[in-house]
């Protein structure tokens, strides 16, 4: 095979991470590491190295992360002259030596029970820690093609002390007894300032964005918990669900939605039961989205919910985005933004009730929703100055909109439902 020259120098923490032989590796680190370089490269080291007919799997958590920056990365780094076809119906790159490689995301789940059917060579998940651990599990499972590397490396910056750290950290199963194997399970670590590629402007510049907590995640790369969380009782356990209920299950469905464009644009599928409990089911989270494909989207969304469907409870900031809605016959209405209310009002649905359920569900698929929620936070107290009332303006997107559909919700008081049963 003629040689092929991949413009890819790794400086030495990511050589470590390469010539490592755990079965189970990890790259955490903070932003600009370049973590997902040193993914999508071994990646291609292992699709080089293996026979003819050997199938690997690359994961991102969403579609619009796989697309604008997993296979972006992917793209960057591997010679066309390597690349046979690519078949975007069927998320599959198909390199002239015969080897595979399959593209799955954490928030489909036909891309996922695709991988119940696959023998796999190795794996490689991108931003793992916006995804459930129930992957790692059924990755674990399809690795069977012993031909191949029969690895699983992963590339992500901290989401708090989740499933990874009590894997690679804390080297504990579910039920917190030791893992069996834990010399399997390898953690490379690295901080934003650690990558000599990325320009000293751009280190400068996210130093003077992050501080305290967050900016020991992002930057440093290290798990930790957030003083000033805004939402600390909100649990992984408690409040995310691996099924979504029937929709006869519920009496309504709403759309909550913020804008965007530099900042993403987030809708979220809503269902409401007769006991008032609410089902976050799916989400569209996404920048650089036009109106109307935005529409677009939502009116699709709308088919699958029929006669269930009662209106989208919108971001007031944009009312032209609001009518255009109501004139494509999605009836919405702007949302009140009252910042502390709503939060003490979330607060409340978090809490669990005399039956030891709360009242607020997330579906497992909802990762940013799932990631705001652990990053949420109020600022740090500074210069013995009072400590501001509203949280900070990061990490937001989805928790004002969770903030938009609970105050409607307060406002439509006990009166009853009067919409088509189910």
């Amino acid at each position: 095979m003629t040689n092929f020259e991949i413009p890819y120098w790794p400086f030495p923490k990511q050589r470590l991470f390469h010539d490592s032989k755990a079965k189970f590796r990890l790259i955490c680190t903070g932003v600009g590491f370049g973590k997902s370089a040193a993914g999508v490269n071994e990646l291609i080291k292992a699709a080089l190295a293996s026979p003819k007919g050997c199938l690997y799997a690359m994961i991102a958590p969403t579609f619009p992360m796989m697309k604008n920056a997993t296979l972006r990365e992917f793209f960057k780094f591997c010679p066309y002259q390597l690349i046979k076809n690519h078949n975007k119906a069927e998320h599959l790159i198909q390199l002239i030596t015969g080897v595979d490689i399959v593209y799955l995301t954490g928030d489909n789940e036909q891309d996922i029970d695709r991988l119940r059917g696959l023998n796999l060579a190795g794996g490689y998940g991108d931003e793992i820690a916006l995804c459930p651990e129930y992957l790692h599990q059924i990755l674990i499972a399809r690795l069977r093609d012993s031909r191949g590397a029969m690895k699983i490396w992963y590339t992500t910056t901290p989401a708090g002390f989740n499933w990874l750290y009590r894997l690679f950290i804390e080297k504990k199963k579910k039920n917190g007894e030791l893992l069996e194997n834990p010399q399997d399970y390898e953690l490379f670590s690295g901080r934003t300032r650690d990558n000599p590629y990325t320009p000293e402007d751009y280190k400068k510049a996210m130093e003077d964005l992050y501080i305290g907590s967050f900016a020991k995640q992002e930057l440093e790369g290290e798990f930790t918990g957030f003083e000033g969380l805004v939402y600390p009782g909100f649990s992984y356990d408690t409040h995310v669900i691996q099924t979504r209920p029937e929709l006869r299950y519920f009496k309504r469905v709403q759309f909550w939605v913020d804008w965007g464009f530099t900042n993403p644009m987030v809708l979220l599928e809503v269902g409401l039961t007769h006991d008032n409990d609410i089902y976050i089911l799916k989400e569209f989270y996404q920048k650089k989205i036009q109106i109307e494909e935005f529409i677009g989207y939502a009116l699709e969304r709308q088919k699958a919910y029929t006669h269930l469907f009662e209106k989208a409870i919108c971001d007031p900031a944009e009312p032209g985005f609001i009518e255009a809605f109501n004139n494509k016959q999605i009836y919405s209405i702007a949302a009140d933004n009252a910042i502390m209310e709503g939060i003490t009002l979330v607060t409340a649905k978090l809490q669990l009730k005399e039956n030891g359920k709360p009242q607020l569900f997330i579906h497992e698929s909802c990762v940013n929703v799932i990631k705001e929620f652990l990053q949420y936070r109020y600022p740090n107290a500074k210069d013995e100055k009072p400590v501001q009332e509203n949280p900070l303006k990061i990490n937001d997107h989805a928790m004002d909109v969770l903030r938009y559909g609970i105050m409607d919700l307060k406002d439509a008081g006990d009166l009853p439902w009067f919409g088509v049963g189910v």
